[in-house]
């Protein structure tokens, strides 16, 4: 398929020491000039990513993907890549996929995850983490719609993308582009994923009402305290509000616009939906 371009960059190392493992994960992630190295500018930005990600008592649990695992994998994005294609074709660069290994420990939510995440670096790359056992082929699938439809998103809203250092987004801009990953999903696979399930209605509509001015809070690389407690738990919001929250709001606003193709509704500014939303307005 010429519109993806998939890399597994799993090493074949045994190391114990987080340097040397990361540098040898390095050294399997190639240079592509559609993205540099995985979305990331240069690789000490990779390597500052990688960091952040593994943990010096988990590299001992580093096993590289087996080959039945890898191809199994690959046709799953694969088949993903070319239904998300059916709704929203790419029209500027070809998707590339970066595979790297995901470690343990995994917290129960890792668990309800199928240990299978993903980020977009971005607007053409799309970073999948799994664990090397254990992982679900299902969430590796549902993950790769997810960040296909964010990876599409950035293409078109370059400057709202969080990996850069002065990002222009917003709270209210992140709940729509995770409302619209979702409902992508649901477009797809036919059902809500397990994030989007994670409020009911009544709750999602209690959570905007905590919010409220914060939606205007812009986001410096993602350490903004509120994005951390609405995304991913704490002071009174459950694990994973926000992206149940935006797939609410983007839900109301598919339903009055109903003749809008996916090609039309990534390319509206966040703002727009937000402000257009039923949802937000306590009419849906």
């Amino acid at each position: 398929m010429k519109s993806i371009k998939i890399n597994f960059c799993f090493p074949n190392t045994t190391t114990k020491d987080k340097g040397v493992f990361i540098d040898s994960i390095l050294k399997n992630t190639p240079f592509d000039l559609n993205c540099n190295y995985a979305g990331y500018k240069n690789k000490k930005e990779l390597k500052e990513n990688f960091l952040d990600r593994f943990d010096e008592k988990s590299i001992k649990y580093y096993k590289p993907l087996s080959p039945n695992k890898e191809k199994s994998c690959k046709k799953v994005i694969i088949k993903s890549i070319k239904q998300c294609h059916k709704l929203l074709p790419t029209v500027k660069k070809p998707i590339s996929v970066f595979v790297f290994p995901w470690l343990p420990p995994f917290d129960k939510h890792d668990e309800l995850m199928g240990r299978v995440t993903g980020f977009v670096p971005m607007g053409n790359v799309i970073n999948i983490y799994i664990a090397s056992e254990g992982f679900s082929l299902k969430s590796l699938h549902s993950t790769i719609i997810h960040e296909y439809n964010h990876a599409l998103f950035f293409s078109y809203q370059p400057l709202l993308n969080p990996s850069l250092k002065s990002p222009k987004s917003t709270i209210g801009d992140i709940l729509i582009w995770e409302g619209l990953a979702e409902n992508f999903v649901e477009s797809i696979m036919k059902k809500k994923s397990i994030i989007s399930k994670s409020l009911t209605e009544k709750e999602a509509r209690l959570a905007l009402s905590k919010i409220g001015e914060s939606l205007l809070i812009k986001i410096i690389n993602d350490n903004s305290q509120i994005y951390e407690n609405l995304f991913f738990g704490g002071k009174n919001y459950k694990k994973w509000t926000g992206y149940s929250l935006g797939y609410y709001i983007v839900k109301s606003f598919l339903q009055i616009n109903k003749n809008l193709s996916w090609n039309k509704i990534i390319q509206t500014n966040p703002k727009e939906i937000l402000d257009k939303s039923p949802f937000t307005k306590g009419r849906a």
